[in-house]
């Protein structure tokens, strides 16, 4: 960096990182001191690596009517209905449909979804709020925080008795329930996985190892589960953060031959539901809140790599926002101190080296650059 040809003091104030991404930016104000004083700007812009952010959020309609946002990320793209504060689809990275939700139809729509944790009211269900399951007291949705590599969208009813964030990142989504009315609940996973539900050749991993096909109902404490399909390589992966699950569940829908749907049209799992035989199944046991559930694509098949997978999410800090933030944010180290001289009175130095070491955990930062006074 040249200086002018004189005696220089710097001292360098640094400002807190700016958190919207739009360029990593900070500055250190060097002021230096001869017959008058002068005060110049070194700005060091860090600029995060790739052009695009690696998840992006939208708004979308579903069927007319069911307002939602779309969250696309490396690993899926979720859908998730702003009224009913669930999940009406999920696509893999080959856009298979692994819910398949739509209005009507039972088995073959409407029951579809994720992670409907209420009953009989049906919370959390994309489809809470339309058709069957009208009622005047909507939830409100909102993205509370948006940077490239997190999204995090709040629910909660009109009545502000149910709520729960989801935090979408680059590997997985996590639902954290807050608040429901009775402070019991359950984590459905009601879909096609692949895209429909094939239940001889589809099948479910559990952490024993064992693979059963999706026509085998069970009943199990598991702390994951990962479901597949001959469709598509990738398992659909549901973690459970709680350790209080009394029980947790499979059978196919309906599981049995009915003249108003056909059989085995969708998937009914759930950590903390009771089996299809129990006279209550259709009663949520577990409590203790807040409470967090997390689901993610993986094309392993092994279970202990899928148990590993899902011991890495559980890992993740309860306060995602430090977690990104701590991860995300840059940090420039300037060596010998935060004040600094050169040269002396009457002895001109035409070049200062200031020396430091820009540093990122994720490696966000691609270039560094700094000016003094506006030049180069």
């Amino acid at each position: 960096m040249a200086i002018p040809n004189r005696s220089t003091h710097l001292r360098f104030c640094r400002s807190e990182p700016k958190s919207n991404f739009d360029g990593f930016k900070t500055k250190m104000i060097h002021s230096y001191t001869f017959a008058t004083c002068l005060i110049a700007i070194v700005s060091i812009a860090q600029t995060v690596a790739g052009d695009e952010p690696a998840i992006r959020v939208s708004d979308v309609t579903l069927f007319g009517d069911m307002d939602c946002f779309q969250v696309e990320t490396p690993n899926a793209t979720y859908v998730y209905g702003k009224r009913g504060a669930g999940l009406a689809s999920i696509r893999d990275a080959a856009g298979n449909d692994w819910i398949s939700y739509r209005h009507g139809g039972k088995s073959t729509g409407e029951y579809r979804g994720l992670p409907k944790c209420g009953q009989p009211i049906k919370y959390f269900h994309c489809g809470y709020g339309y058709g069957g399951y009208q009622n005047g007291n909507w939830f409100t949705s909102t993205v509370t925080l948006q940077q490239p590599n997190h999204i995090r969208i709040h629910s909660e009813t009109k009545d502000g008795e149910a709520a729960c964030e989801w935090d979408f990142l680059p590997n997985h989504a996590t639902f954290t329930l807050s608040k429901i009315p009775g402070n019991r609940y359950w984590f459905i996973y009601e879909g096609t996985p692949g895209g429909a539900l094939d239940a001889k050749e589809d099948f479910v991993i559990r952490p024993s190892g064992l693979q059963t096909p999706l026509t085998e109902p069970w009943k199990e404490v598991v702390p994951w589960v990962a479901f597949g399909a001959k469709e598509s390589p990738h398992r659909l992966l549901l973690v459970n953060h709680q350790s209080n699950s009394p029980v947790d569940s499979y059978v196919s829908w309906p599981y049995k031959e009915s003249p108003r749907e056909p059989m085995n049209q969708m998937t009914v799992f759930g950590f903390g539901r009771p089996d299809w035989q129990d006279p209550k199944q259709h009663e949520p046991p577990m409590t203790g809140l807040p409470a967090k559930f997390s689901i993610s694509f993986t094309t392993e098949s092994d279970a202990t790599s899928i148990d590993a997978i899902s011991k890495k999410i559980k890992l993740q800090r309860d306060d995602l926002r430090s977690e990104i933030h701590e991860s995300a944010s840059p940090s420039i180290d300037v060596w010998y101190g935060d004040e600094q001289h050169f040269g002396r009175k009457g002895v001109p130095q035409k070049w200062v080296n200031i020396l430091g070491i820009v540093s990122s955990p994720r490696k966000l930062v691609k270039a560094l650059h700094s000016s003094l006074n506006g030049s180069d």
